[in-house]
């Protein structure tokens, strides 16, 4: 259910409203553990996560990355 809701909220939210091309065309959910790229976003969103915490290394793991953000958002609103 989870994956599903994930797929539509996706499409509905990055791809235009009526007649425009569409920019996500297809969406795979796949296991982190056989792909070396999705194991990299799980890490940072980790860290992302994290940062938000109460932890005393909250800011640690954000800092390693921050340099490198450009857009961060929090979901859901």
């Amino acid at each position: 259910g989870f994956q599903r809701q994930l797929v539509t909220y996706l499409r509905r939210g990055i791809n235009p409203r009526a007649g425009g091309e569409s920019h996500i065309r297809k969406i795979k959910i796949e296991d982190s553990r056989r792909n070396n790229l999705l194991q990299l976003a799980d890490m940072v969103c980790g860290a992302l996560a994290r940062s938000y915490g109460e932890k005393t290394d909250a800011r640690v793991y954000r800092d390693l990355i921050c340099r490198r953000e450009r857009h961060v958002q929090t979901w859901p609103k």
